[in-house]
């Protein structure tokens, strides 16, 4: 049984109780329709930062993560937490437009790689990787049993589209490879590229500058949690990330990448977006996502006065190295 018992309080109460707290707001009004937008639950996720931290010996009295306490630092202000809400905002749409490059370029590749030697080779065993494939599942079913259901769902929520009908009421089940990667989400085609042979997956590594294919899927997984952040507009910045980008051989990826290949704060964003800014470099040359990234961490650093070396596993030396600087 739950023991909560705060009241609701209308929005012009939260940006009092906010103000009783220590948090300077120049402009109440503005405060409330920012409130009205966000949510003052969604937005106390950038808030929090800025409380004040608890005696080393009431810390983590109430919950495991019970750092800090109810009242904010000196000079915080509402402006520096709405700062901080729209570097994240900011980042959140620059992952996800460069998300959509590497997801559809890395689609391009998959599909080139199976259609060569089998049009159905998404849901042929033997266009794949046996073992893979017979990885056990949830409820006795191997990953490939669930894989093919996978792909009958996502047919299935695009039948209405135009091209779905057309390629079916023309040639019939199955869809070959080359169509039905249209209708995968990114989660889709990652778990495709864990199912592929590894002869395949080096191919399509290879290209990318990264000689050990295993590392290239491994890396996609922890990209789709990402994009599923960004999709569902969670906090990104600062975030702590349920699992780790894990270590590689540095010889054994581009230049770019060899510095975030051991140690570091793996389960910070900056590993992932080292990867990211790499990756849609390959499949867009003309990209600006890494200048982007790099104005929006100074943007970081002069309206919020959190930094991306404390707050995200930013390296000190990361504006000398070459993802960056190219």
């Amino acid at each position: 049984m739950s023991t909560y018992e705060k009241p609701h309080l209308t929005y012009a109460e939260q940006v009092d109780r906010l103000s009783q707290r220590g948090l300077e707001v120049r402009e109440h009004g503005d405060a409330e329709r920012v409130l009205a937008s966000v949510g003052y639950y969604h937005l106390s996720a950038f808030m929090y930062p800025y409380r004040q931290l608890l005696p080393e010996a009431e810390q983590r009295r109430q919950s495991p993560v019970h750092y800090r306490g109810d009242r904010f630092q000196t000079a915080a202000t509402f402006d520096q937490v709405t700062a901080l809400y729209e570097v994240d905002r900011r980042l959140r749409l620059l992952c996800l437009d460069a998300l959509g490059q590497v997801e559809i370029g890395l689609r391009t590749r998959a599909t080139y790689v199976l259609g060569d030697r089998n049009a159905f080779g998404h849901i042929d065993r033997s266009a794949l990787d046996p073992s893979a494939c017979d990885r056990p599942g949830p409820h006795g079913r191997t990953a490939f049993e669930l894989w093919t259901d996978r792909c009958t769902r996502l047919q299935h929520d695009a039948r209405n589209e135009d091209f779905i009908r057309h390629v079916l009421s023309k040639y019939g089940e199955p869809l070959p490879v080359w169509v039905a990667v249209e209708t995968f989400d990114f989660g889709a085609l990652v778990r495709l590229l864990g199912l592929m042979r590894g002869q395949d997956l080096n191919h399509i590594a290879g290209d990318l500058g990264i000689k050990h294919a295993r590392v290239l899927v491994d890396v996609t997984r922890a990209l789709n949690l990402i994009r599923n952040i960004c999709a569902h507009h969670g906090r990104l910045w600062n975030r702590q990330l349920v699992y780790g980008l894990r270590n590689y051989q540095p010889a054994g990826v581009s230049e770019p990448l060899r510095h975030v290949a051991r140690g570091g704060e793996r389960n910070k964003v900056y590993p992932f977006l080292v990867w990211l800014v790499y990756l849609t470099r390959q499949f867009s040359p003309g990209t600006t996502v890494g200048h982007a990234l790099v104005q929006l961490m100074e943007d970081l650093r002069e309206t919020t006065g959190r930094t991306p070396e404390h707050d995200m596993g930013f390296p000190v030396d990361w504006r000398r190295q070459q993802v960056w600087r190219d």
